[in-house]
């Protein structure tokens, strides 16, 4: 007898959706409050901090804490460092509507939204390729993500930020 074990994507599931879409931080609140796979775990002055055990965002198990403060909420998820799972995080963003807005490699530094205003989109899009295949997999690198209707805004209200120190891959998502 074989049994199949599924794991529910957390990027199906409501709470991310609520999270990625325009409604108003207090609906994501309570969207996340409301769902019961977030617990509290700890509470500060003006701050309240939930945890999330194992879940799985499309493929890969992660661990979440997410800090809700009053005007904002910083997600938090942890995995050990892999190639193919920094691979699949940055597959997993893109399929989520996020585009690469800067990106740390190394001592390098390259600003995508900058970049654009002096060159061709065909032409950022190359030097962000030469850029990321320049260094091994492993050398530690921090891409800042925007989701791509948001790319162009002063003050978006999704961010995310996905480092790796070459052990550790750390996946932030920052609502406002």
């Amino acid at each position: 007898m074989v049994f199949f074990h599924t794991h529910v994507s957390f990027a199906n599931g409501f709470w991310w959706q609520a999270l990625l879409s325009d409604k108003p931080l207090t609906e994501v609140r309570e969207v996340i409050k409301q769902g019961g796979e977030w617990y509290e775990c700890d509470a500060f002055n003006q701050m309240t901090v939930m945890c999330l055990d194992e879940f799985y965002y499309y493929n890969i198990a992660l661990y979440g804490e997410l800090t809700l403060r009053n005007q904002s909420m910083t997600l938090s998820f942890l995995a050990a460092y892999d190639a193919q799972t920094l691979s699949d995080l940055i597959l997993n963003l893109r399929k989520d509507g996020f585009v690469v807005s800067a990106l740390g490699i190394g001592d390098e530094h390259y600003d995508v939204r900058e970049a654009l205003q002096q060159q061709s989109p065909e032409s950022v899009d190359r030097d962000v390729v030469l850029l990321m295949n320049q260094y091994p997999q492993d050398a530690p690198r921090t891409l800042d993500w925007l989701r791509a209707q948001e790319f162009e805004a002063s003050l978006p209200k999704v961010k995310a930020n996905l480092t790796s120190d070459g052990e550790m891959l750390e996946l932030t998502i920052i609502r406002l």
